[in-house]
């Protein structure tokens, strides 16, 4: 399996973190973020075991 993935960003919200050691107190403020784009590939694959005896014969593995 192959997938490939494109993300347009726009007004995303994200948390800026402060630690005051005065008061030792961490301070969390949501931020506007501007603009941007993510973009990538992912590979999957599918195993099915069927040589194993019943009832297991159906198990498999899926990776990415």
């Amino acid at each position: 399996m192959l997938a490939v993935y494109y993300k347009a960003l726009r007004d995303y919200v994200y948390d800026t973190i402060a630690n005051v050691t005065d008061l030792n107190a961490r301070i969390t403020q949501p931020v506007n973020g501007g603009s941007g784009q993510v973009w990538g590939v992912e590979l999957g694959a599918r195993q099915k075991f069927q040589f194993l005896p019943a009832p297991f014969d159906g198990i498999g593995v899926s990776a990415t």
